[in-house]
């Protein structure tokens, strides 16, 4: 099964809260935002698309990691994103 990887930097700047940039391969694919409390909809998962981005939550970080992934691959494999990627044989 092949897998997209997946990259995160962490976003520095003074305006907003704790974000990460989310890439596959070199393409930007998605923003995780801190939104201040704790709770189930701790982070916010912008999910860049060229149909239109999708705003998701998440109550973890890691939850938000996963989230963006998954629907990010789902939208990859069906072929919605103009650019693919280095991929992973698992």
């Amino acid at each position: 099964m092949r897998r997209p990887i997946f990259r995160y930097d962490k976003v520095d700047t003074d305006e907003r809260p704790l974000s990460y940039d989310v890439y596959h391969g070199a393409q930007h694919v998605a923003t995780l935002s801190r939104r201040g409390a704790s709770g189930p909809t701790a982070y916010a998962v912008r999910v860049t698309s060229p149909g239109g981005d999708q705003e998701l939550a998440a109550g973890s970080l890691r939850d938000a990691r996963a989230l963006a992934e998954e629907t990010y691959t789902v939208s990859w494999r069906e072929g919605a994103q103009p650019a693919r990627g280095p991929v992973k044989e698992l």
